[in-house]
């Protein structure tokens, strides 16, 4: 019974461990994710523009 509870808190701290791991790449940007969504929805041209639209 004992290493079935072990087992269950190692499992629990990696899956806790996993999930603030991408927290934090999400916060801090370290991985792009709307990339895709940036390229996608805008032209070239808008995105090489440093004008702002008014």
């Amino acid at each position: 019974m004992r290493r079935v509870y072990n087992f269950f808190i190692v499992l629990t701290i990696t899956i806790l461990l996993f999930f603030l791991s991408l927290e934090l790449a999400y916060r801090y940007q370290w991985i792009d994710f709307y990339q895709s969504e940036l390229t996608a929805l805008n032209t070239k041209e808008d995105l090489l523009s440093n004008k702002k639209k008014s």
